[in-house]
């Protein structure tokens, strides 16, 4: 984990987000200074670090989960947040062009702006308070439907991230 994919953005997120919220952080920092500070900064927060998972695990914790909080500065195309939406999670993430590119008209992706805190953390909380039925009915969309039946494959996947990078140096 590194700052640009958002580790020390949950710092401040987490400051806004329910008190009842357990908070779950998966995956291996790349500096034991960085790990010691997040956790320190955290440590009166519901949040447990759980570390490296393989990626079956990672993908039944992401399935139990109701909200992904992906506060990633950069990204092409984050396979995680497809992976994740497959599983009948919701996410939360910052509206970097990656994101708005390719999920910004799905109902079970909330972008939010970068940097926006307590944005971020609203969602994530809006999500959580849902009723089952009003989480349920985010999936039942056509649009959701159809984009994951259509990104079923990496093929498909590759060929989506192809039409974004070309629609990309169409604009530069």
């Amino acid at each position: 984990m590194i700052p640009e994919k958002g580790i020390l953005d949950i710092i401040h997120i987490i400051r806004y987000l329910d008190k009842d919220v357990e908070v779950k952080i998966a995956g291996q920092f790349k500096d034991d200074r960085l790990k010691r500070i997040f956790l320190e900064k955290t440590a009166s927060f519901n949040l447990r670090y759980i570390g490296y998972l393989s990626r079956e695990e990672l993908f039944e914790q992401i399935g139990q989960a109701r909200v992904l909080l992906y506060p990633s500065h950069f990204d092409s195309f984050p396979a995680v947040v497809l992976e994740t939406l497959s599983r009948g999670t919701c996410v939360v993430a910052y509206d970097i062009p990656a994101l708005t590119i390719n999920y910004s008209q799905l109902k079970p992706v909330i972008l939010v702006p970068e940097f926006h805190y307590k944005s971020m953390a609203y969602a994530c909380n809006e999500i959580l308070r849902m009723s089952d039925l009003e989480y349920a009915e985010l999936f039942h969309d056509t649009k959701v439907r159809e984009f994951l039946k259509s990104s079923s494959t990496w093929n498909s996947v590759a060929e989506q991230e192809l039409a974004m990078l070309r629609s990309i140096s169409k604009v530069s």
